[in-house]
């Protein structure tokens, strides 16, 4: 960024994305989700008025996700007092991949932010995931004085791990998120404040990464993108200092399907990429297999159904070959082949192949018998959606009405959203029955 300050600065980074003021009104307004600034405001700006409020700080952020680089309300206004009501996913955790900067993460994620998060996309979002991509081993972490904690202390978080994604199967939602976040704030004051041996730290931040990846994961669940954003690249840090890759990759993967549900398909190529590229060779097959789905679905999203379809076989070959003999970290219990046959299912779909999901969503479906109710809820709709692409409209109520069933205890943002998309189509359909699962979609929505 340049040295320049104040309305040269503004001037230079309007004229660098080529956006009139007006532009930059819009786009802040669409940053806060709300209208907060005139068209004209901008104009004044540039001849050296100052924002008040919030705006210097919403105008940074629109410009900084624009622009791909981190501009600050001091360097466009110097000396203004602004108000940080509203603060990026990365805001602080642009640290050094070392021990030490995992501690100084860990303080962060101890102590919740009283400022918005906002989201953050393109080279924003992938940036973090370069600095991983090429960051050094980093040292074992250890820390001298305070109460030291022991391998059994250890052992009980990560039993704890294993319950709250269990629960998290059958029920997740704003209480699990709190609890989970509770449990994760703990872990992280425990990783500043106590002692601990380098073979204990490096279980204790192992332990946090996957707090914090399921702090990040749910929390995208209930439509707090920027949250999860947050939670997942600490989640990244922790794993490095853990010396994961596994899990890291996993992490990353997280974060690409965190991409896609910001319509940012480009963004989620590039993060998955370079998580199996990282993983090579470290990752069992069965997270191996995880991370080729996810990137079939990120290919899938792009439009690119040549790449999807091989990453879709990569999967296939890599789970059912030595996925039998080598068992997968814990925390991938849920990958099972039910979740890719599905996952390959909703990938063609995407695609914009819905003859090829059919049968994929069907077979799938079945596979999972009564477990992860929320997963097999999600193909159901996409199994209606493909139906109704393909004109078996009695197939789409069916399937739609099976889904239905599997909605109790699911407060998730994910499940509402989609639901919504099937309703939307049903209601397109001329067939009364459809009309009227669409109805009933409305009904359980507005509940």
């Amino acid at each position: 960024m340049s040295e320049i300050t104040g309305p040269g600065l503004l001037g230079e980074c309007l004229a660098r994305l080529e956006w009139a003021p007006e532009r930059l009104a819009r786009e802040i307004n669409r940053t806060a989700g709300k209208q907060v600034v005139s068209a004209k405001a901008p104009y004044h700006w540039l001849n050296g008025g100052t924002p008040r409020g919030a705006l210097p700080e919403l105008a940074a952020l629109t410009l900084s996700r624009a622009i791909g680089e981190h501009v600050t309300a001091w360097q466009l206004w110097p000396g203004a007092r602004s108000q940080a009501v509203a603060i990026s996913a990365h805001s602080g955790l642009s640290l050094p991949w070392t021990a030490d900067g995992a501690v100084r993460c860990a303080e962060l994620v101890s102590k919740p932010t009283a400022s918005a998060l906002l989201p953050v996309s393109g080279a924003l979002a992938v940036a973090p995931v370069v600095d991983w991509f090429t960051a050094p081993t980093a040292a074992q972490p250890s820390r001298a004085g305070g109460e030291e904690v022991s391998s059994e202390i250890v052992n009980v978080l990560a039993e704890r791990v294993r319950q709250l994604r269990r629960l998290d199967d059958v029920r997740g939602g704003p209480m699990l998120l709190d609890w989970i976040k509770q449990d994760l704030r703990w872990a992280a004051s425990l990783a500043c404040t106590a002692a601990y041996d380098r073979e204990t730290g490096t279980a204790l931040f192992g332990v946090l990464a996957e707090l914090a990846q399921l702090a990040g994961w749910v929390a995208t669940d209930l439509g707090k993108q920027a949250l999860g954003q947050r939670f997942l690249l600490a989640a990244l840090r922790f794993a490095h200092v853990a010396r994961d890759s596994e899990l890291a990759a996993a992490i990353v993967s997280c974060l690409s399907y965190l991409a896609l549900w910001m319509d940012s398909p480009a963004d989620a190529v590039k993060l998955i990429r370079m998580a199996r590229q990282r993983s090579a060779g470290q990752a069992g097959p069965v997270t191996a297999a995880l991370l080729a789905s996810r990137e079939a679905r990120a290919h899938a999203s792009s439009g690119a159904t040549a790449e999807c379809a091989l990453a879709l076989d990569e999967a296939a070959s890599l789970f059912g070959g030595k996925s039998a003999s080598i068992p997968p970290p814990s925390w991938a219990y849920w990958v099972t082949e039910a979740v890719l046959v599905t996952d390959a299912g909703r990938s063609w779909l995407e695609a914009g192949v819905p003859d090829k999901a059919i049968p994929l969503l069907q077979s799938g479906l079945r596979l999972f018998g009564d477990s992860q109710p929320r997963n097999r809820l999600l193909h159901g709709v996409s199994l209606a959606q493909s139906m109704l692409l393909t004109r078996q409209v009695d197939g789409a109520v069916q399937a739609t009405d099976q889904a239905l069933t599997l909605t109790r205890d699911q407060d998730s943002d994910r499940v509402r959203s989609r639901l919504g998309e099937l309703r939307g189509a049903l209601a397109a359909s001329k067939g009364s029955q459809a009309i009227s699962a669409a109805g009933r979609i409305a009904d359980l929505i507005h509940a």
